[in-house]
């Protein structure tokens, strides 16, 4: 198809058009040519058996004598008695007598021009009656119909071709309304475009159009909401990280210099930590989409993630555990972003247990779901909190514990991304946090 609409329906239509005008010219014409014959072979005998009639009838000869007189302009003809004697001819008549033929039609060249005969032999005297027309007259009649049926279809043609630019400048005004209406946007203007007066072919067109307009305000919106959020979260660790600086740089005591420092240090840790988990929600937004889906075992990259987090958990005497089934599970997943999530709940579940607790982690499985199961011995949630603390920067007071506030925002967005169930919930011991990540199980490939 050309770039044009426009341009390749009046081009095709026109062509289809003329095409079918060519071949019905062409049909018609030789359709004319043989009914034009019949007709001819119609009034050849008619004419015969006319003349045969009048001739008969007339004892006085009256009539064969008016007979000379007329003029004939189509058709001539001869009368021969029973003897093959001449009785009677128009005057442009052909000479020619075919004696070898009692009745029928015959066509024949005579002096150059070529004749339709028709011969009837009347079996109550004998007479023989020759009638014949010339072919080019024939021809000449059908070639003045053959005109003037192209004439007419020229006409027509000329009417359709402007009834097909009308009707498809008609049937295509929709697409300039529909240019008109975006060009003559805000580049922040949204909106969805109404779909009730659309032509039902274009609203599929529209709708993705306007869900396309979601998601960009959605993007724009997140966006923001992500450069304000950074704004206000990394505003007072900079702000920590420059007074511990002054003081270091202002100290003259080596080991107040020295805790300044180190404070200087773990303020870049948990803005470096901040800064990581905001550009990790910001990669996991709603209208995100997974690529590199593939089947993975979560017992294998729990043990990775566990491996991972083993000297964080050291630090603070914290007993880590991971327990797996060992049978082969699988679920389909992007493995980057299950690896996020788990490490996201494995840290928080070490970040918020006190010294000397522990964390387990388990691999659970049934015939249809993988779980990935997190308890630690900290103090929990109440009940209440469990649907805020998916919120971005929320964070349960009383913890006494640093963090951003999006560990568990970044777990919900990767789990709704997997269509995968996050669920919260007391240990069997009643001390600490249960939080299952629940998946579907599928066969390995």
């Amino acid at each position: 198809m050309k770039s044009s609409i426009r341009q390749f329906l009046i081009v095709t239509l026109l062509a289809s058009t003329i095409l079918l005008w060519i071949l019905t010219l062409l049909a018609d014409a030789a359709v004319n040519q043989r009914d034009i014959r019949k007709s001819l072979d119609s009034q050849l005998r008619y004419t015969a058996e006319l003349i045969s009639a009048l001739t008969h009838e007339d004892p006085h000869k009256q009539i064969q004598l008016n007979l000379k007189k007329v003029q004939f302009q189509h058709f001539q003809f001869q009368l021969f008695n029973e003897h093959n004697q001449l009785l009677l001819r128009s005057q442009a008549a052909p000479l020619t007598e075919y004696t070898n033929i009692q009745k029928g039609f015959l066509t024949a060249d005579i002096q150059d021009e070529t004749w339709r005969f028709y011969i009837n032999t009347d079996t109550r005297n004998g007479e023989r009656i020759i009638v014949a027309g010339k072919v080019a007259t024939i021809d000449a009649l059908a070639l003045t119909v053959f005109k003037n049926t192209v004439v007419i279809m020229m006409i027509a043609i000329l009417i359709l071709a402007l009834l097909i630019c009308l009707i498809t400048e008609y049937s295509l005004r929709y697409i300039k309304q529909l240019s008109s209406a975006l060009t003559n946007r805000a580049a922040t203007h949204l909106a969805p475009i109404k779909t009730a007066d659309s032509p039902e072919e274009f609203k599929p067109l529209v709708a993705e159009m306007n869900n396309l307009f979601t998601q960009i305000r959605q993007t724009m919106e997140r966006n923001k909401r992500f450069a304000s959020d950074a704004a206000h979260e990394l505003r007072t660790p900079l702000a920590a990280l420059k007074t511990q600086a002054e003081v270091a740089r202002k100290s003259q005591d080596d080991s107040e210099r020295s805790l300044a420092l180190r404070n200087v240090i773990k303020g870049v840790d948990r803005s470096t930590h901040l800064v990581e988990q905001l550009l990790t929600l910001g990669r996991l937004g709603p209208e995100a989409t997974l690529n590199d889906i593939t089947p993975i075992d979560p017992e294998k990259l729990a043990a990775e993630i566990v491996a991972l987090l083993v000297p964080k958990a050291i630090k603070k005497n914290i007993e880590i555990e991971l327990i797996a089934n060992e049978h082969e599970q699988f679920i389909l997943a992007n493995e980057i972003s299950i690896a996020i999530l788990m490490r996201n709940l494995v840290d928080n579940a070490i970040r918020y247990t006190p010294e000397n607790g522990f964390v387990k982690v388990s691999i659970l499985s049934s015939s249809k779901l993988v779980i990935f199961r997190v308890e630690d011995s900290g103090p929990g949630i109440p009940e209440d909190l469990h649907a805020r603390i998916f919120e971005r920067f929320y964070r349960v007071l009383g913890t006494e514990q640093t963090g951003s506030g999006l560990g568990l925002a970044i777990v919900k967005q990767v789990a709704d991304l997997h269509r995968a169930k996050i669920k919260l919930s007391k240990p069997s011991n009643g001390q600490g946090l249960r939080v299952d990540a629940v998946f579907t199980k599928v066969k390995p490939s």
